[in-house]
């Protein structure tokens, strides 16, 4: 019988979601889609140096139009990663970073599967996400009996009262949390991600170290971080369940 349980062999640890990122594209020449790019207006990421550096090709997708027409990027998409239909072709990116943008969608199921039809065949999706097992967020669960993940009450509330009169008159519904909406660990990561059409190649965890006994206990126990990150590769359903990802045949 094929054993389906998820084990985890060796988890990679990083001390910047630029280092993650840098280490499974280092040396890659790949045409990619930054989700997300703009944010601010300030880079968290110079995903667009690094690609370039490597002979590739960069492209962001953001749906803040007003702000791609101010900074004035180029390779620019505008659009709603859940839906990209008219706007991106299939099959056109090697590779697509998503990084902290699943955690804010209530359809993440969506968000892969187009992630799965704009990424060419044997294409590779980067994604990190806070991660809900970092030691911070056991802290203030155990001990502060606090259980926040991210999400902040007061945006939630000014957007909930500026678009609660619409949304209650046209969907009768009330799903405007602007800040974090679903939580993720590893287990949940590898079961959307193979049910979406991605096998899962690499898990890693991302954690800034404020002293050194965060420093010794992250070293310890890298799953500790505050993000977790997951690398996955476009496969078929054939292929992604041959055998369980990071898992043992005995």
């Amino acid at each position: 019988m094929r054993n389906i349980f998820f084990s985890i062999k060796e988890a990679l640890f990083f001390p910047s979601r630029t280092e993650y990122v840098a280490h499974f594209l280092n040396g890659k020449k790949v045409k990619l889609l930054d989700v997300g790019n703009l944010g601010d207006g300030e880079k968290n990421i110079d995903l667009e140096k690094m690609v370039e550096s490597n002979g590739g090709e960069y492209f962001g997708l953001d749906v803040n139009k007003n702000l791609a027409e101010k900074l004035g990027i180029k390779n620019q998409y505008i659009g709603d990663l859940h839906n990209l239909s008219g706007v991106v072709p299939d099959k056109m990116f090697d590779c697509i970073y998503a990084g902290e943008i699943i955690e804010h969608s209530w359809r993440p199921g969506e968000i892969i599967s187009e992630c799965a039809r704009i990424l060419k065949d044997d294409g590779q999706l980067i994604i990190d996400t806070p991660n809900v097992f970092s030691y911070i967020n056991v802290f203030r669960i155990y001990f502060r009996k606090k259980d926040s993940l991210g999400d902040v009450s007061e945006l939630t509330y000014n957007e909930t009262k500026d678009n609660f009169l619409v949304l209650r008159n046209t969907e009768k519904r009330l799903l405007t949390q602007p800040q974090h909406k679903i939580f993720f660990g590893p287990a949940m990561l590898r079961q959307i991600l193979n049910m979406h059409g991605f096998k899962i190649e690499n898990i890693a965890y991302v954690g800034k170290t404020r002293n050194i006994f965060a420093k010794l206990f992250m070293k310890i126990f890298p799953q500790s971080g505050q993000q977790i990150g997951v690398v996955a590769r476009k496969a078929s359903l054939d292929d992604i369940f041959s055998k369980p990802s990071f898992g043992d045949n005995d």
